[in-house]
């Protein structure tokens, strides 16, 4: 503990004199109302599980690109059919 409190006491005041913006809370409130109200996405295969027998069959897995065994470990990949979006940051956030 002793070595803990100090990194714990700057983390505190580090995100108590931040700049304050709600665009996360706005995030929360859109993902949630998503998730309440519209249809359920389908998983694209190359982001299934493929460690259970037959799942190279079904596709799962299939086409997956790691990445970290990209530069910056980055990659262009489909992650959802229709991506989305929930958050925007605010032009200035307030003290």
């Amino acid at each position: 503990m002793p070595e803990g409190r100090i990194p714990l006491a700057m983390a505190a005041l580090y995100v108590a004199t931040a700049p304050k913006s709600n665009a996360a809370y706005l995030a929360i409130d859109r993902a949630i109302n998503s998730v309440r109200t519209e249809p359920v996405q389908e998983i694209p295969d190359h982001l299934k599980d493929a460690s259970y027998q037959n799942a190279k069959k079904l596709g799962a897995g299939t086409g997956y690109l790691y990445p970290h065994d990209f530069a910056g470990h980055v990659v262009k990949q489909k992650y959802m059919p229709e991506p989305k979006s929930f958050y925007t940051p605010l032009p200035r956030a307030l003290r």
